[in-house]
C-alpha cells in the first residue's frame, strides 16, 4: 500500500496547491460515493459490522466520484469527511486514532486489487495520505464531543492527469486497522455505532482551476455507517476549510 511519508519537497507542492484550492470553486461535478471495501459501482457496502473479536484485519472506506465535465492537468485533491458517533456520546477510545488507537487510521492512494467498474484517477501514479483527524468544521454544540473531522489529500506529479466526464473514478481508501481491539490494555468502544459523511472533494489543476464536489452521486451515497449507525446523525456537517498553516502543523 502507498502510505504517504511526507517529504519537505512534497509539502512545498501541497502548500502551493492548497493555497490555490482556497480560491472560488468552479461549479461542476456529478457527485461522489463513500462505501466500505470497494467503490459503489463494485458493490461497496453502506454499512460495516464487526464483531470486535480480533486484532487482525483492516476495514476500508472507499471514496469514488464522477464528473459531468472533464478536468485537464489535475494534480491535487483534498477530501473532507466527518465522523459522528451515536446518541451524542463522546468518541470512544477505539476511535481515538491519535490516542489509544494510535496508528490504526491511515489513508492510501492505491486502488484495491479487485476493482473492475471504477478506474484509478491517477493511473497508478498518485500518492495520498491522512492530513487531519481533528475537531474542525461546524456542528451542533450537543454533538461536539461526538464529532471528528478526517482530511485526506492525494497528488500526482506535474503535468497532472486528465479525467473524463461520466466515468466512475476511485480516489482514496481510509483504512481502519483492528489493532488494540482484544489484546490486554485494548481500546474500548469498537461496538460504538458511527456514521462517516463524505462532505467535499476539491480538485486543483496546474492551471489553478478548482472544481469542488459537495454532493452525493445518488441520495445517501456519501454516508457510510459502522455497526449499523443507529443513533448517529448522518446529516452533513457544513464544510470549514483548514488553512495551509494548520496542515503544515501536523508534520512539525
Amino acid at each position: 500500500m502507498r502510505r504517504w511519508n511526507v517529504s519537505p519537497v512534497l509539502l512545498a507542492v501541497l502548500a502551493c496547491f492548497t493555497a490555490l484550492s482556497l480560491g472560488a470553486p468552479r461549479a461542476s461535478a456529478e457527485g461522489f460515493d463513500l462505501r466500505w471495501n470497494s467503490c459503489a459501482s463494485d458493490g461497496g457496502a453502506a454499512n460495516e459490522n464487526f464483531a470486535c473479536d480480533t486484532d487482525a484485519g483492516t476495514h476500508l472506506l472507499v471514496g469514488s466520484f464522477q464528473l459531468d465535465q472533464p478536468i485537464t492537468g489535475l494534480v491535487f485533491v483534498e477530501v473532507v469527511l466527518d465522523f459522528i458517533v451515536a446518541d451524542h456520546l463522546t468518541v470512544s477510545p477505539w476511535w481515538e486514532f491519535f490516542d489509544c488507537h494510535a496508528g490504526a487510521l491511515y489513508a492510501d492512494a492505491a486502488i484495491y486489487p479487485s476493482a473492475s467498474n471504477c478506474s484509478d484517477w491517477s493511473g497508478g501514479s498518485g500518492v495520498g495520505g491522512l492530513i487531519g483527524w481533528n475537531h474542525g468544521g461546524s456542528i451542533a454544540p450537543a454533538d461536539t464531543a461526538s464529532h471528528r473531522r478526517i482530511v485526506v489529500a492525494a497528488a500526482v506529479d506535474v503535468p497532472g492527469v486528465n479525467l473524463a466526464a461520466n466515468t466512475d473514478y476511485f480516489l482514496f481508501t481510509v483504512n481502519i486497522d483492528n489493532i488494540n481491539t482484544t489484546d490486554p490494555g485494548s481500546c474500548a468502544g469498537c461496538t460504538q455505532p458511527v456514521c462517516v459523511v463524505l462532505n467535499s472533494m476539491r480538485f486543483t489543476t496546474t492551471a489553478a482551476q478548482v472544481t469542488t464536489l459537495t454532493s452525493a452521486r445518488v441520495a445517501g451515497g456519501n454516508f457510510a455507517t459502522w455497526q449499523g449507525g443507529a443513533g448517529a446523525s448522518c446529516a452533513s456537517v457544513p464544510v470549514k476549510r483548514a488553512t495551509w498553516g494548520a496542515v503544515k502543523a501536523l508534520y512539525r
